[in-house]
Protein backbone atom coordinates (compact mmCIF):
# COMPACT_ATOMS: atom_id res chain seq x y z
CA UNK A 1 0.00 0.00 0.00
CA UNK A 2 1.54 3.60 -1.01
CA UNK A 3 1.21 6.08 1.49
CA UNK A 4 -0.18 9.17 0.45
CA UNK A 5 0.09 12.70 1.76
CA UNK A 6 -2.75 14.94 2.68
CA UNK A 7 -3.23 18.14 1.31
CA UNK A 8 -4.02 21.55 3.43
CA UNK A 9 -7.89 20.42 3.80
CA UNK A 10 -6.96 17.20 5.00
CA UNK A 11 -7.84 15.16 1.71
CA UNK A 12 -5.84 12.76 0.45
CA UNK A 13 -3.17 14.18 -2.27
CA UNK A 14 -3.22 11.39 -5.15
CA UNK A 15 0.45 11.86 -6.22
CA UNK A 16 3.32 10.21 -5.05
CA UNK A 17 5.76 11.25 -2.81
CA UNK A 18 8.31 11.26 -5.67
CA UNK A 19 5.51 13.42 -7.60
CA UNK A 20 5.61 15.58 -4.35
CA UNK A 21 9.56 16.66 -4.10
CA UNK A 22 9.93 17.05 -7.84
CA UNK A 23 6.76 19.04 -7.99
CA UNK A 24 8.72 21.24 -5.02
CA UNK A 25 12.05 21.08 -6.58
CA UNK A 26 10.81 22.48 -10.09
CA UNK A 27 8.15 25.13 -8.67
CA UNK A 28 10.57 28.02 -9.18
CA UNK A 29 11.97 26.47 -12.29
CA UNK A 30 11.19 29.27 -15.24
CA UNK A 31 8.25 28.60 -17.48
CA UNK A 32 9.00 28.85 -21.11
CA UNK A 33 6.33 27.19 -22.87
CA UNK A 34 6.83 29.40 -26.42
CA UNK A 35 10.74 28.74 -26.58
CA UNK A 36 11.60 27.40 -29.33
CA UNK A 37 13.98 24.93 -27.87
CA UNK A 38 11.03 22.91 -26.31
CA UNK A 39 11.13 19.36 -27.69
CA UNK A 40 14.43 19.68 -29.28
CA UNK A 41 16.81 19.54 -26.04
CA UNK A 42 19.55 17.57 -27.78
CA UNK A 43 20.66 20.30 -29.71
CA UNK A 44 22.28 22.30 -26.32
CA UNK A 45 23.46 18.77 -24.45
CA UNK A 46 27.49 18.56 -24.35
CA UNK A 47 29.42 16.48 -26.11
CA UNK A 48 28.41 12.97 -26.09
CA UNK A 49 30.48 10.11 -26.16
CA UNK A 50 31.62 8.75 -29.77
CA UNK A 51 30.53 12.10 -30.95
CA UNK A 52 32.86 14.10 -33.16
CA UNK A 53 34.16 17.59 -32.83
CA UNK A 54 32.30 18.54 -35.86
CA UNK A 55 28.95 17.09 -35.57
CA UNK A 56 28.98 19.29 -31.76
CA UNK A 57 29.60 22.23 -33.11
CA UNK A 58 27.21 22.43 -35.61
CA UNK A 59 24.39 21.19 -33.36
CA UNK A 60 25.45 23.58 -31.04
CA UNK A 61 25.46 25.97 -34.05
CA UNK A 62 21.75 25.10 -34.38
CA UNK A 63 20.80 25.45 -30.93
CA UNK A 64 22.45 29.06 -31.14
CA UNK A 65 20.39 30.03 -34.21
CA UNK A 66 17.19 28.84 -33.05
CA UNK A 67 17.69 30.99 -29.43
CA UNK A 68 18.69 33.91 -31.60
CA UNK A 69 14.85 33.94 -33.05
CA UNK A 70 13.51 32.61 -29.90
CA UNK A 71 10.51 34.96 -28.36
CA UNK A 72 12.02 33.48 -25.13
CA UNK A 73 15.20 34.94 -25.06
CA UNK A 74 14.78 37.42 -22.65
CA UNK A 75 13.49 35.80 -19.66
CA UNK A 76 16.12 32.51 -20.81
CA UNK A 77 19.00 34.88 -20.84
CA UNK A 78 17.47 36.43 -17.26
CA UNK A 79 17.40 32.71 -15.58
CA UNK A 80 20.70 31.29 -17.07
CA UNK A 81 22.52 33.85 -15.29
CA UNK A 82 22.25 31.83 -12.25
CA UNK A 83 22.65 28.34 -13.46
CA UNK A 84 25.72 26.56 -13.14
CA UNK A 85 28.48 26.25 -16.11
CA UNK A 86 27.84 23.55 -18.57
CA UNK A 87 29.59 22.03 -21.67
CA UNK A 88 26.31 22.85 -23.46
CA UNK A 89 24.27 25.65 -24.93
CA UNK A 90 22.43 27.85 -22.77
CA UNK A 91 20.18 30.87 -23.33
CA UNK A 92 22.09 31.14 -26.96
CA UNK A 93 25.62 31.02 -25.91
CA UNK A 94 28.31 28.46 -26.37
CA UNK A 95 30.17 26.76 -23.71
CA UNK A 96 33.26 28.60 -24.32
CA UNK A 97 31.46 32.27 -24.41
CA UNK A 98 30.56 31.31 -20.74
CA UNK A 99 33.89 30.62 -19.21
CA UNK A 100 34.83 33.09 -16.29
CA UNK A 101 38.25 34.76 -17.42
CA UNK A 102 41.65 32.81 -16.14
CA UNK A 103 43.27 29.67 -16.37
CA UNK A 104 41.69 27.25 -18.99
CA UNK A 105 40.40 23.84 -17.24
CA UNK A 106 43.07 21.72 -16.39
CA UNK A 107 41.18 18.79 -19.40
CA UNK A 108 41.34 21.00 -21.77
CA UNK A 109 43.42 20.65 -25.00
CA UNK A 110 46.18 22.88 -25.37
Amino acid sequence: MTRRSRNITGAADPRSPLELILTDMLRDTVQLPDAACVGRGELFDPMSEGESREDVDERHRTAVRLCWECPAIGPCRDWSIGEPASDGVLAGRLPEFRRPPGRPRSNDVA
